[in-house]
């Protein structure tokens, strides 16, 4: 891993850190945040991540999601993911099984390529179970579709999620 890559990377997890805070900040006194650990699975050419999230609730039934994952292409190439996202749940909180719909902005950074920047929208819908209040296991599958950035990577991936709220 050079120093380019090195160097984003810690600027991406700064990043996430601090746009985790502001939205810790902004959430309403009543609710609770919850952070967690996550899996993924991409379409892409960096095939396996790992990552954190964090769940805010603002709004009756929507959540604000913040995340980054760290994806990897053949345990030494590492390709930073962030995104900040709208979720919408559809039944209510109490519920043992929680279906949601939701959308976002996305940032991934590729360090083996001309241009590393690829941004653009995130579409994605999950399951959320809650067994017991202290750990919500959850599903997710997402579509992130390219806006932007760079032009050698697919228009689109395809992410298969799974991880933990605590």
């Amino acid at each position: 891993m050079g120093f380019h890559t090195l160097v984003a990377n810690a600027h991406a997890l700064r990043a996430l850190a601090v746009l985790t805070s502001l939205l810790a900040v902004a959430r309403p006194s009543h609710a609770q945040a919850r952070f967690g650990i996550q899996l993924g699975s991409s379409t892409g050419e960096y095939p396996i991540g790992v990552g954190i999230r964090e769940c805010i609730p603002t709004l009756d039934h929507i959540d604000l999601l913040a995340s980054g994952f760290l994806f990897f292409r053949a345990l030494r190439v590492v390709a930073p993911d962030l995104g900040i996202d709208a979720a919408y749940g559809f039944r209510p909180s109490r519920a043992a099984v929680q279906p949601y719909l939701g959308v976002g902005f996305g940032l991934t950074h590729y360090p083996v390529t001309y241009r590393p920047e690829w941004y653009g929208l995130n579409l994605f819908s999950g399951i959320r179970f809650a067994p017991q209040p202290a750990v919500a296991p959850f599903l997710e599958v997402r579509l992130k579709i390219r806006t932007g950035g760079n032009t050698f990577e697919p228009g689109a991936r395809l992410i298969f999620v799974v991880g933990l709220l605590f």
